[in-house]
């Protein structure tokens, strides 16, 4: 299913560290989407992840979430945080 074209299917999660190695993690389930700002910095991405039944994402600013609830729209679901809050 297609709900947006922002969000990238990757199977993996990839990043660079500060002295230019590179890590990735691959599992399947993950999707991209590098519209997060990550807390103000310019462009960040952030990661998505697809396992029983969820939807996780780690850490996510507020415009992340913001792009959860949208999808979460389309899916007739809800985010719902690590203590039990629902998002809107």
């Amino acid at each position: 299913m297609h709900l947006d074209e922002q969000v990238e299917a990757t199977g993996y999660a990839e990043l660079k560290t500060p002295d230019g190695k590179t890590i990735r993690w691959k599992s399947e389930g993950v999707a991209s989407w590098t519209g997060s700002s990550l807390f103000g910095l310019k462009k960040h991405t952030a990661w998505f992840r697809h396992n029983e039944g969820e939807i996780i994402v780690k850490n996510p600013d507020k415009k992340t979430v913001k792009k959860m609830c949208a999808i979460a729209i389309a899916l007739k679901a809800q985010v719902q945080g690590d203590e039990g809050e629902v998002y809107n």
